[in-house]
């Protein structure tokens, strides 16, 4: 499950070299997908997994010092608390780098339901942008089974971005291989 995963991960921007990030670096983990993943597709397609890393789990045991988590944004289009963002921003401030992990929610792509957009969630967008303003060295990392716009891969201060896709059991290890570079995503 893990080697299916991580041969499905797409980097799509890797700036100045910054995957893979290195043995200790500090990183802040920010986003509600990385403890809570979208591992799979919704509705008749669910199926219970023999086991489930989370990307924050497989983070934590990996190389990195992790200094810190925050959600930064609420899913299921509940609002976001500007407490959440400030969170986030606070745990950005000391990190050497910082992973964002953004997606589709399972209420925006689910049997039965057409998406009348290709966008991310505004809170997702914005919590991205800011994060952007203090810190200059963002990692995107998104989970989704269908396109979506990703109009944050241009900033200067996003220096990778990464499609996780729904990888299933395996995609939270993969992802951190690929992160340190056990595993090369190409």
């Amino acid at each position: 499950a893990i080697t299916a995963a991580a041969e499905s991960i797409v980097l799509l921007k890797n700036e100045g070299a910054t995957l893979p990030l290195q043995a200790r670096t500090k990183v802040a983990v920010i986003g509600n997908f990385a403890k809570t993943p979208r591992y799979q597709g919704a509705g008749s397609s669910l199926v219970t997994p023999t086991r489930l890393v989370s990307p924050f789990e497989a983070l934590e045991a990996s190389s990195l010092d992790i200094t810190g988590y925050a959600a930064g944004f609420r899913r299921f289009g509940k609002r976001t608390r500007r407490r959440d963002i400030t969170d986030a921003l606070k745990r950005a401030e000391s990190a050497d780098s910082t992973i964002v992990f953004v997606g589709l929610d399972e209420s925006m792509e689910a049997e039965g339901l057409d998406r009348s957009h290709l966008q991310l969630s505004s809170p997702q967008l914005a919590l991205i942008d800011e994060l952007t303003k203090v810190h200059h060295h963002v990692i995107v990392v998104v989970q989704s089974g269908a396109p979506v716009e990703m109009p944050f891969i241009n900033n200067p201060s996003v220096k990778a971005v990464i499609q996780m896709g729904l990888g299933g059991q395996g995609a939270g290890q993969a992802i951190a291989d690929i992160l340190t570079g056990a595993v090369n995503p190409s």
